[in-house]
């Protein structure tokens, strides 16, 4: 895991809030929400950050898609649209 000199984790999804134990917790779908993603393993964990969270391979990531959604072009929170059922 990168770090900087004052040993603060390196991230670079906008969306990352905090990794603890088996789980790494992201920035929701809605104004306000946060998203847990529970691992098996902290192995698997630890993986999946490696690859999304730590490096530009973040917008490849679901999260990051639908944490994303929710801003429109200018970054500003787009008001929730419920789906019409």
């Amino acid at each position: 895991m990168s770090q900087d000199k004052y040993g603060a984790e390196l991230v670079l999804c906008p969306f990352f809030k905090e990794a603890t134990g088996r789980s790494l917790r992201c920035e929701g779908a809605m104004d306000g929400s946060t998203v847990t993603q529970f691992f098996r393993r902290s192995e698997d964990k630890l993986a999946y950050k490696r690859i999304y969270c730590d490096t530009w391979q973040h917008k490849a990531c679901a999260i990051y898609a639908v944490a994303n959604g929710k801003y429109d072009e200018h970054g500003k929170v787009m008001a929730f649209q419920p789906p019409i059922i």
